[in-house]
């Protein structure tokens, strides 16, 4: 047994497709590119396939990850066809949709699958001037020292049940605010991701409105994951550049 992990992009249109869809679209544009997944045992067998940190609906990214469990037991025709796979299936995706990275690996991924190993994720969210001006914001440029001086950042988060505050202050890696292009406000941070702890920009904002002494929560903003991130040493690194993993030229 073999597996593929991609790194894809969703833009345009893709982005409001929900997470669920996303796994249907990889199923069908998988089964036209005749890919040999693995397939579970039961009733209702179903590909093998495991999927990162899903993004909200409207968010873009360019650094969604997906590991596929491959029908190809011998290691050495994997690594003779798996560009080829890769090729098909990305000639196979509709409209948003982009393969920008590919690497593969021998067995069943195990407790190295994409979905355990996420622990951070970087983001680029963009606040337009006009919405900006509206709020009568500060310069730019000092929000996120300002923000990240701080020993605590409370917010008030919601969930199905309850609200409830939180510090999120622990769950922001690094931060950079400055003036983008138009004028635009830009927010890049790196935030922690996975299982365990999972921080979205959108609490950043909220923690902001205090800092800048605006009402920028609310705002239309523009919000696209940059990159999501394994720490298998030391460093952040990219998931298909992975220790074991052989990246697909």
């Amino acid at each position: 047994m073999s597996g593929i992990r991609i790194r894809y992009g969703k833009t345009g249109d893709a982005k409001y497709i929900s997470h669920l869809d996303v796994m249907k679209v990889f199923e069908r544009a998988a089964r036209r590119a005749e890919v040999p997944l693995m397939y579970s045992s039961g009733f209702n067998p179903h590909p093998r396939m495991v999927f990162g940190s899903p993004l909200p609906v409207g968010t873009s990214s360019e650094a969604e990850y997906a590991d596929f469990l491959i029908d190809i037991n011998d290691p050495a025709l994997l690594s003779e066809i798996a560009g080829t796979i890769i090729l098909k299936l990305a000639r196979q995706m509709p409209s948003g949709f982009e393969i920008m990275g590919a690497a593969f690996f021998n067995g069943d991924g195990g407790s190295d699958n994409i979905m355990r190993i996420i622990c951070a994720a970087s983001y680029k969210v963009i606040i337009p001037a006009d919405a900006v001006i509206m709020a009568a914001c500060p310069d730019y440029s000092l929000i996120a020292g300002l923000m990240m001086e701080r020993e605590h950042l409370p917010v008030m988060k919601a969930s199905k049940n309850r609200t409830a505050e939180i510090d999120i202050r622990p769950m922001v890696l690094s931060m950079e605010t400055y003036m983008g292009e138009y004028e635009n406000m830009v927010f890049k941070m790196l935030l922690k991701a996975g299982n365990e702890l999972n921080l979205r920009p959108e609490l950043v904002l909220k923690a902001a409105e205090e800092v800048c002494g605006a009402d920028i929560s609310d705002m239309p903003v523009l919000i696209h994951r940059t990159g999501l991130y394994a720490r298998p040493g030391e460093k952040l690194i990219d998931p298909v550049d992975m220790p074991g993993l052989i990246r697909v030229p």
